[in-house]
């Protein structure tokens, strides 16, 4: 719907026009030009889009107030109709408000409304914090799962030594801000009337001075230092932690430190969400009869039974005993793996032989595809 088009002549209806008035020339126009009855028919479309958009405005009683003060630039996003208002009553006598079709009694220009208020022309904005900065730190498996500290180089401040953290000219003196004229204060948006705001040049003390050659007038100075950083226990691969004011330096304030944490593998364990699983070798002997194992954990060693007969792949469950994320408490795995023999030998391939009478079913025994 063009900006242009007033939305009470849209639905057929005057200004004045009752809730109950609007509701009807809606639901009537709406009927006649719904895209279900007129297929094809694309301006009966447009038309149904413009009728349902100056419905969605007349139909509500906030919206329509905004529509009827200011026009189509009181619909948009961000507006404020008390600031509106506020300039207007400091900019000057009635006429019309030049952005829209219901605006009444207005003598601005709403394009200069939205520069002044929101940002375009120069206002006061409070020192910027510093940058965050991203880094990445490798930790060994078990390192990731218990936690730790590290130290990296990092931008630290300090006050400038030349002017004592000041950001001033030592010996240049004081200087009447020529922004201001000496009053820490400028109108909003430069306009007389206008109500009045922090001098962004002298942030409000209505003094300049030279700014020192030593930090360029910042009060700080930056330099490599470094820095401990607690890696919480459980952090996984690709992990990414803010670290809060461990960033770059600024006058507001000290950015943050996002950190991406890279787990080298481990030769035993592996992780799955808040399990580990070991692997645990086992003789053909052990397997067959059954045995007792001890293996590590987070929290130190556990002993594991196997039962009798227990056959490769199989995984015991020893619960609680995988990674700690807060209250939450994940389950180690031991995935059993049988070794034969490094070195064949006739005793071996005898006492081999000797097993194949044991078996109670042909191993490959419907394997298929």
């Amino acid at each position: 719907m063009a900006a242009s088009q007033n939305l009470y002549s849209i639905l057929g209806v005057p200004q004045n026009a009752t809730d109950d008035a609007i509701r009807k020339a809606y639901r009537k126009l709406a009927r006649e030009n719904h895209p279900d009855l007129k297929p094809g028919d694309k301006a009966a479309e447009e038309r149904f889009k413009q009728i349902s958009s100056a419905n969605d405005v007349l139909g509500n009683p906030k919206k329509r107030a905004l529509y009827d003060e200011f026009g189509d630039i009181g619909l948009k996003e961000g507006f404020d109709p008390e600031q509106a208002r506020a300039y207007a009553r400091y900019g000057g006598g009635p006429s019309s408000a030049r952005g829209g079709g219901g605006g009444q009694g207005f003598s601005f220009d709403m394009g200069d409304l939205f520069g002044d208020f929101f940002g375009s022309r120069e206002r006061y904005e409070p020192p910027s914090r510093g940058n965050d900065l991203q880094a990445t730190v490798e930790l060994d498996f078990a390192e990731a799962l218990r936690g730790k500290e590290i130290t990296l180089q990092l931008p630290v401040a300090h006050p400038c030594g030349v002017c004592r953290g000041s950001g001033r000219r030592s010996g240049g003196g004081q200087r009447r801000c020529p922004t201001c004229r000496g009053q820490g204060q400028v109108n909003m948006g430069g306009h007389p009337g206008m109500p009045k705001t922090r001098c962004p040049a002298c942030q409000g003390t209505g003094q300049v001075s030279d700014p020192c050659p030593g930090c360029s007038g910042q009060g700080q100075v930056t330099h490599q230092g470094p820095v401990t950083v607690r890696i919480p226990a459980g952090a996984d691969n690709n992990s990414k932690l803010r670290v809060a004011g461990r960033g770059a330096p600024g006058r507001g304030g000290a950015g943050d430190l996002l950190l991406t944490v890279k787990v080298r593998p481990h030769a035993w364990f592996r992780r799955q969400g808040n399990d580990l699983i070991v692997r645990l070798p086992l003789t053909v002997a052990e397997a067959l009869c059954g045995t007792q194992v001890t293996v590590p954990t987070l929290t130190g060693s556990a002993q594991v039974k196997i039962p009798p007969s227990t056959q490769p792949g199989t995984r015991l469950r020893l619960k609680g005993k995988g990674v700690a994320r807060g209250s939450k408490h994940g389950d180690l795995f031991v995935e059993v793996e049988v070794r034969l023999p490094e070195a064949n030998s006739p005793e071996a391939e005898a006492a081999a032989r000797a097993l194949e009478g044991q078996y109670k079913s042909p191993v490959r025994a419907g394997l298929t595809l």
